[in-house]
């Protein structure tokens, strides 16, 4: 382009073709990223959860896919109660407490969860063992683990001796699909008993009797919705917390499996 051009503001057709299509782009991109801007599209699985420093720099890819879109606290609806609080509250699990954090955040304030998607137990485990050597371990400790692979007696004893002494709160498995859980959830129920001081937090009970809380995998719920809201309260009541009355009725019980004692 010549001085006179740049002057006059008049540039040869050749030159003025690039610049209105190199516009056209640019005004194209700031519309595109506006739009997922409005709709705060995000993978789920993509979402930092953990409030505790982390001790891997991946986790194992999810077993079980999902793309759910985060509300904002207000959206889903939660409030904390009297009497509750989570800052004595270590909470360890996969994507099903993901769904959840918003709603345990909401419902025990300062509550520290580290939770991210398809995370197996030995991962869980890793971390559990890192916070146990750093002195991160809080008063309480909840594990949701199990979803995407089977807990070990071995692992569930290694929990247990880094839980110390502490109230130990595990949640059994909700998939209705996997063949690993029927017998996670038997391990849960035969040892995590009150004497070890663990506490049974039945989720898949809960889960059964809420189908319409699940999403089309039958396994995630929407991040902070009302599924999510029963979830948070189920680990509240086996932590001790005042709950509302919405979301737990009287669960239905638990068929014993063969071997179980009664």
């Amino acid at each position: 382009m010549t001085l006179h051009a740049i002057k006059t503001g008049h540039a040869p057709s050749g030159v003025r073709r690039p610049l209105a299509v190199l516009v056209a782009i640019l005004l194209a991109a700031v519309a595109v990223t506006g739009a997922c801007t409005a709709r705060r599209v995000t993978s789920s699985s993509l979402i930092p959860v953990s409030t505790t420093s982390p001790t891997h720099s991946a986790e194992a890819p999810a077993s079980l896919s999902r793309s759910q879109s985060v509300p904002s606290r207000t959206q889903a609806g939660t409030a904390g109660f009297p009497g509750q609080a989570g800052g004595d509250v270590t909470a360890v699990g996969d994507s099903i407490m993901v769904d959840g954090t918003p709603n345990l955040r909401a419902l025990l304030p300062g509550i520290a969860v580290d939770a991210v998607a398809g995370r197996q137990v030995a991962t869980g485990l890793a971390v559990l063992q890192n916070l146990a050597r750093q002195g991160g371990l809080r008063t309480s400790l909840v594990v949701e683990l199990g979803t995407n692979g089977t807990f070990t007696a071995a692992q569930f004893d290694r929990i247990l001796s880094l839980a110390g002494g502490r109230h130990l709160v595990v949640l059994t498995n909700h998939c209705p699909y996997c063949a690993w859980v029927p017998s996670n959830n038997e391990l849960l129920a035969t040892s995590c008993t009150p004497d070890r001081n663990c506490t049974v937090a039945d989720w898949e009970a809960l889960a059964d009797a809420h189908p319409e809380w699940f999403a089309g995998d039958g396994v995630h719920m929407p991040i902070g919705g009302v599924g999510a809201q029963g979830f948070a309260e189920l680990i509240s009541s086996a932590l001790g917390g005042r709950l509302p009355v919405s979301h737990l009725g009287a669960l239905p019980a638990r068929p014993l499996l063969a071997g179980r004692a009664t």
